[in-house]
């Protein structure tokens, strides 16, 4: 391993922030993706149209991107998924926003992302 690569692997870059869900009227940690839950989440939301579902994207986002701010456990588990989508939206996307800011899923890299042959984003809407 170089000496650079040891810097690089020493370094804490995983962001956080704590949120007051409006919704809910609690406080959560959001913090950064790793790349591999980044990879696993994208991998695991295209379809075989090459498009992006929404209802798989977000409450991945909020599963593996919510942690409690006092223990730093993550709050909700895979299984969640279903629970999570019965949720209020509102209270959804305020975590995901911050979940895909953090991660640098902003509106450059989604734009970037959409170039090529990249997939889509679609809403459960548009699938037959």
């Amino acid at each position: 391993m170089s000496d650079l690569s040891a810097k690089i692997f020493a370094v804490d870059d995983i962001e956080s922030r704590v949120i007051t869900v409006d919704a809910w009227g609690l406080d959560v940690m959001v913090k950064s993706m790793t790349a591999r839950d980044r990879a696993r989440m994208i991998g695991n939301s295209v379809q075989q149209n090459n498009q992006f579902r929404l209802e798989d994207i977000l409450p991945d986002l909020v599963i593996l991107c919510t942690f409690d701010p006092e223990s730093g456990e993550r709050v909700f588990l895979d299984g969640d998924r279903e629970a999570l989508l019965a949720k209020s939206a509102a209270a959804i996307e305020q975590i995901a926003t911050v979940a895909m800011e953090l991660s640098g899923m902003n509106d450059d890299a989604v734009d970037e992302a959409g170039k090529g042959s990249s997939p889509t984003v679609t809403d459960a809407s548009s699938l037959s």
